[in-house]
């Protein structure tokens, strides 16, 4: 009979801080400027190669319009497959131009491009 006082008194012991304790708030701060860098049907590269120019068609002999670095981050706007002499080439295309898979790595969301791409410049 005394165990029943003993484990009322432990009962109300453990549980009434709960009572009067306040939970500690997580918040998950999202960064929005973004909203396609989780978008789960676009892809980003990271470019791998020191300097290297984006061509106005998916060719190596086309011009090159302008010029990025190892490093940089991009979002993957198109993609063609190309015959050259020595097998098929993947070309991207971005809002510069196009780049060949030799020039880039590709990534399933901009956070790991850009992870990728921290590690790259080190």
């Amino acid at each position: 009979m005394k165990a029943f006082p003993f484990f009322l008194l432990l009962l109300a012991v453990l549980s009434l801080p709960g009572c009067f304790l306040k939970p500690h708030e997580e918040t998950v701060h999202f960064d929005t400027a973004n909203p396609l860098s989780l978008a789960p049907d676009i892809e980003w590269v990271a470019i791998t190669e020191p300097y290297v120019g984006f061509h106005s068609m998916p060719d190596w002999s086309s011009a090159v319009s302008e010029y990025c670095r190892r490093g940089d981050v991009f979002q993957i706007e198109g993609k063609k497959l190309t015959e050259t002499g020595k097998g098929q080439v993947w070309w991207y295309l971005f809002d510069a131009g196009w780049l060949p898979q030799s020039a880039v790595a590709v990534y399933s969301n901009r956070f790991k491009a850009l992870t990728a791409a921290s590690q790259l410049v080190k």
